[in-house]
């Protein structure tokens, strides 16, 4: 059930990220704040309760024991508790009561009474709503995606400066110089820097259309695993949906050795615009996501060939792969099996159902991620998430989840309508919310090892691990109607 990071993983991380803090690449004032929220983040490990997963399961056992089912029984009698095993058979028997619900076939070996059912699910929520407390104040330090107009940038770190420089001379030339290299702030998926130089020459063909290489550009690096976002899926989608003549940042080159920078990265053309949040720049948001889903069926084989999708596969083949997908990233990043996150995927298998055909899905769509230029959108960015599959679920991202913070969601579903013609029930938006806050939970999971093992570990990511992951599952426990009226 419980993200709980131990403590010496957080105060390795503090140490190496309060290091980093005092370097001279940082403005005081962003110095500043850095290390406020370290401090923040030694008050929540301070304030927190020990490690609560041995005592749940305890309880397990106790109400295994008790359950009647053969296979519980065995397990309860085991002379020492597995954790892991407990919460499993625990995330089962949550699953198999949804199933159940809808007519689906369940996994269990043997029923179990369904007041011993309803009892583990109460326990599981009360100890979710224990977590939830505990992780309150980590959302204080989170940052979200806001940035501080009255902080300067953040230089580039001068070490990872030079072997930038030196990977960069390689392709335009000896004699390059570094004029100026920020991160952008924004995002947590990569380490992204603003890169501007002066000297060497073009190098033919380095481009993706051969052009002449500029003298500024983004760099994008991985953080070991964030978000599940691979750099060379990235590209290759941009590839394939640029190639149509879809507004994307040309990719001028990768590269894939992890000894460069750190981790792989990829270096795109520098684009000239800026996000925007009036009304016809939002309309040309939607226009620009409503584009894309209407993308040709070989750009939609092509991104889906990149997860591994056969060439015109259906709509619910599309939706299985992206939460096998996700079910495997959770399993991967989770410290133990959440049995309500197993819950709400088993809900997601028994209501969630295609809009439309498969199409092009960006995956992280709003403002934000559109630059627009005196003409429109010069560029959609951010394509980390983008998958072939249904059209809701950049939809429902944007107008029950990220779009918050412009207007309500009822205000998104008018405009919707109004712009693009799209209009689902209410059943199809919960469902795709449902989706949404799954994947979001399970995104947010992957910060838990890259803030143990990152040389530059940050208080968001163990925020986003513990406290944004929980707060995908809240709202994922009251769409599936977990919590009984």
């Amino acid at each position: 059930m419980s993200s709980f990071v131990p403590d010496g993983v957080i105060w390795a991380a503090a140490a190496r990220g309060l290091q980093r803090a005092a370097g001279p690449h940082l403005p005081p004032g962003r110095a500043g704040a850095t290390i406020q929220q370290w401090a923040g983040v030694a008050g929540y490990a301070a304030g927190r309760p020990a490690d609560p997963t041995p005592g749940r399961a305890r309880e397990l056992v106790e109400l295994f024991a008790a359950s009647g089912a053969d296979h519980l029984v065995a397990l309860a009698g085991e002379p020492e508790p597995d954790a892991d095993r407990l919460l499993a058979a625990a995330g089962v028997l949550l699953a198999d009561g949804v199933r159940r619900g809808a007519g689906l076939a369940a996994v269990a070996p043997s029923p179990v009474p369904q007041a011993m059912a309803d009892a583990v699910l109460e326990r599981c929520l009360a100890w979710h709503d224990a977590d939830v407390a505990a992780a309150a104040p980590l959302l204080a330090v989170f940052t979200g995606h806001r940035t501080d107009p009255d902080q300067a940038p953040s230089g580039a770190d001068p070490e990872l400066l030079a072997r930038l420089t030196a990977w960069l001379a390689a392709r335009v030339g000896a004699g390059v110089v570094v004029e100026r290299a920020v991160v952008v702030s924004g995002g947590f998926s990569r380490l992204m820097l603003d890169v501007t130089w002066r000297g060497g020459e073009a190098v033919a063909g380095a481009g993706t259309s051969g052009s002449a290489v500029p003298t500024r550009a983004v760099v994008r690096v991985e953080q070991g695993g964030m978000f599940a976002a691979d750099g060379r899926a990235e590209v290759a989608i941009m590839r394939a949906v640029g190639g149509c003549g879809y507004p994307v940042p040309e990719v001028l080159w990768e590269e894939p050795d992890p000894a460069v920078l750190g981790d792989r990265f990829f270096v795109m053309a520098w684009v000239d615009g800026v996000a925007r949040l009036g009304d016809d720049a939002l309309d040309d948001v939607l226009r620009g996501i409503a584009a894309l889903h209407a993308l040709d069926r070989s750009v939609v084989d092509a991104v889906g060939a990149v997860d591994g999708l056969a060439p015109g596969a259906a709509p619910e083949a599309a939706i299985r792969a992206q939460l096998a997908h996700w079910h495997r990233v959770y399993r991967n990043c989770a410290p133990h099996p959440m049995p309500l996150l197993e819950r709400g995927f088993a809900w997601l298998e028994a209501h969630l159902r295609p809009t439309g055909p498969t199409v092009v899905v960006h995956g992280d769509p709003g403002p934000g991620n559109a630059l627009h230029d005196g003409a429109g959108i010069a560029a959609v960015i951010d394509w980390e998430f983008a998958h072939a599959g249904d059209a809701a679920e950049d939809w429902a991202y944007l107008a029950l989840i990220r779009g918050r913070r412009l207007m309500s969601p009822e205000q998104w579903k008018e405009r919707l309508e109004r712009v693009v013609g799209l209009r689902y029930d209410d059943d199809v938006w919960a469902a795709w919310e449902a989706y949404n806050g799954v994947k979001g939970s399970c995104v947010n999971l992957t910060a838990l090892g890259v803030f143990a093992a990152s040389p530059r570990p940050t208080p968001d990511q163990l925020a986003i691990g513990v406290a944004v992951h929980l707060r995908f599952l809240d709202r994922v426990v009251d769409l599936t109607g977990a919590r009984r009226p």
